[in-house]
């Protein structure tokens, strides 16, 4: 008797209509939290690798030996962040619809297909950004180390 009165008191987890769809989102805001931290951490690889590696200072200045691929790595993993943000904005905004709530983005109204596409393409423009940002700092660093008389 005791039994049955405690599962009257225990009441039934509410699941969302499309709960699967939610713990997939949760894993995709996981990695995208990864890349977001991957990305912030990446912007310190060049500086990392002229003080420590490299030992350039002294009468030099670390902005003295950065080129073009440098600035093009750090405004690619800057991106890759503000996506990486973005995405995870929108991901809200879409768990919200998945329950069955009303939703928008800066007092705009907005629907599930909608977020849906803003997800896929901040998603992407994060991976992108990420991606290229690392290519250009790794060309940067072996063009340098080719080029520089210290050599490795």
């Amino acid at each position: 008797m005791a039994n049955r009165s405690i599962k009257k008191v225990v009441k039934k987890k509410e699941i969302a209509p499309e709960q699967w769809k939610i713990d997939v989102n949760d894993r995709y805001q996981k990695a995208a939290g990864l890349v977001i931290s991957l990305s912030t951490a990446s912007l310190m690889l060049p500086i990392f690798f002229l003080k420590n590696i490299l030992a350039v200072g002294g009468d030099k200045a670390i902005i003295d030996v950065v080129d073009k691929y440098v600035y093009w790595g750090w405004g690619l993993l800057g991106a890759s962040i503000f996506s990486g943000i973005l995405y995870l904005f929108f991901s809200a905004k879409w768990v919200k619809l998945s329950w069955k709530k009303e939703a928008d983005i800066f007092w705009i109204p907005v629907n599930k297909k909608w977020t849906e596409h803003l997800l896929d393409w901040t998603y992407f423009m994060m991976m992108c950004g990420f991606l290229g940002g690392i290519v250009c700092i790794l060309k940067y660093m072996v063009t340098y180390v080719n080029a520089s008389p210290h050599g490795l």
